[in-house]
């Protein structure tokens, strides 16, 4: 979870950068490394919701954090990128 093994504790308003946590859209966006891996096809992203129809490699519905096992559009994408081999 976000924040909870942090050495310094995180304080909204006070020290609010924390530690970038994998898989977070909000830490991932701005950094280089990761957006140019994305650009080259070397990494799958997929930011949830968006307005890809459900049945393709890379559709997400969900708007929540747990949500991803719940959502079709999600697990349907998730089983396309597994055939396509990643």
């Amino acid at each position: 979870v976000s924040n909870a093994l942090e050495e310094q504790a995180r304080i909204p308003l006070l020290r609010p950068e924390g530690m970038p946590l994998a898989g977070l859209a909000s830490h991932l966006q701005g950094h280089a490394r990761v957006r140019a891996l994305a650009e080259r096809g070397l990494l799958k992203w997929v930011l949830s919701p968006n307005a890809r129809p459900e049945g393709l490699a890379g559709a997400a519905a969900t708007t929540e954090h747990g949500g991803f096992d719940d959502d079709g559009a999600t697990l349907g994408s998730t089983l396309s990128f597994i055939r396509e081999g990643g």
